[in-house]
């Protein structure tokens, strides 16, 4: 078990002792390094001293490519169903009973035609009020009821359907669909085909509904599809690796209440953490997803402008923390679509100069 945890970038590789009341940090930021073909220019110019000497002198492992939900559901050690199942532990965080239904995200997106693509906008860019998804997803119920499917809203950009029976379906996670174009991204599988037929369906009702009627004449994106993911029935959540989550992500926020582990929002850096351990034996898990929703939307100048920003108020100050021993361990997990790379470091790593500091852009 540990030989495979170390091969999905998920042992905490701690560094304790006993003169050291300290605690491990572990950041899980997707896209922090782009995959190779992107080349040198997005990090043209960057200065990032803290990140390049951390990535330096820590010791690094290579895991086979995941995306960020299939990363925190190993590392909370729950099993894959047809898909991670994300929707009935998010559905239960907005205060819903999963039961023993067979859940589905139903998320609201915009599908923009570009070149002959059809191009999917997350809602991060055009949040729906709770109106709004109150009234869209009544009139899918209502469309939809002799099939018996019924759409809930209990948070505005997470939308559910639950099923009595499991589809054979698989389907991608819609952070990993953002930006691009859904057609190699459809879901799959025996099942598919009806369900490809309720999403077109869906698109054709919501494109003349009165609430995109009002978005369009203020110009404002109209909520025309849904997205269909991480679908599955309410999971066992066996994992007790870390002592506290620091995330905004619902799924990070949902596995760490499943687990009984105090789940807090995202600071705005790391000194709020840093100043909040009392324990020598805490495992912290700090989730920090800005870039992959940049590069989601084909933004390098957001990128870029991330990456500067989480230098200066995470990747700095929690190199001084190691430096100052005031963390016995490092862990920076850096996945992306082509490679995953775990890079773990103590404060005594930092001194070990015959490891030379290169350009971030080499470790891509």
């Amino acid at each position: 078990m540990r030989a495979i945890n170390k091969k999905r970038g998920l042992v905490p590789g701690r560094v304790l002792h006993s003169l050291q009341p300290i605690m491990h940090c572990t950041l899980l930021v997707p896209d922090l390094l782009l995959p190779r073909h992107s080349g040198a220019e997005p990090y043209r110019d960057l200065h990032l001293p803290a990140l390049a000497q951390l990535l330096a002198r820590a010791r690094g492992t290579t895991f086979e490519p995941l995306s960020m939900e299939a990363w925190l559901c190993e590392a909370f050690e729950v099993a894959r169903q047809h898909d991670w199942p994300v929707a009935p532990l998010t559905f239960a965080l907005d205060g819903g009973d999963p039961g023993l239904a067979y859940w589905l995200r139903c998320d609201p997106v915009h599908l923009s035609a570009h070149r002959g693509q059809l191009v999917l906008t997350d809602s991060s860019t055009f949040e729906p009020t709770a109106d709004e998804a109150r009234a869209l997803t009544a009139a899918l119920s209502t469309h939809f009821a002799l099939d018996g499917l019924v759409f809930r809203a209990p948070h505005r950009t997470r939308w559910y359907l639950d099923l009595e029976r499991i589809p054979a379906l698989f389907t991608r996670a819609l952070p990993d669909v953002a930006g691009k174009d859904i057609d190699r991204y459809l879901p799959s599988g025996d099942d598919s085909l009806r369900w490809h037929h309720v999403m077109n369906e869906i698109q054709m009702l919501l494109h003349a509904h009165p609430v995109n009627l009002a978005r369009e004449a203020l110009n404002q994106p109209a909520i025309n599809s849904i997205w269909l993911w991480g679908g599955g029935v309410n999971p066992a959540v066996r994992g007790r690796r870390f002592t506290r989550v620091w995330s905004d992500d619902a799924l990070a926020r949902a596995l760490a209440t499943s687990s009984d582990i105090p789940a807090h929002a995202l600071p705005d850096n790391a000194a709020t953490l840093l100043a909040t351990s009392s324990r020598d034996d805490e495992s912290e898990l700090v989730v920090l997803p800005q870039l992959r929703a940049a590069t989601g939307r084909g933004d390098i100048e957001r990128w870029r402008s991330t990456l500067q920003v989480l230098e200066r108020d995470w990747f700095a100050p929690l190199h001084v923390a190691l430096r100052l021993r005031r963390l016995s361990g490092l862990a920076l997990i850096a996945l992306n679509a082509a490679r995953c790379r775990r890079y773990d470091i103590s404060g005594g790593d930092l001194w070990k100069f015959w490891r030379a500091i290169r350009p971030v852009d080499h470790h891509a």
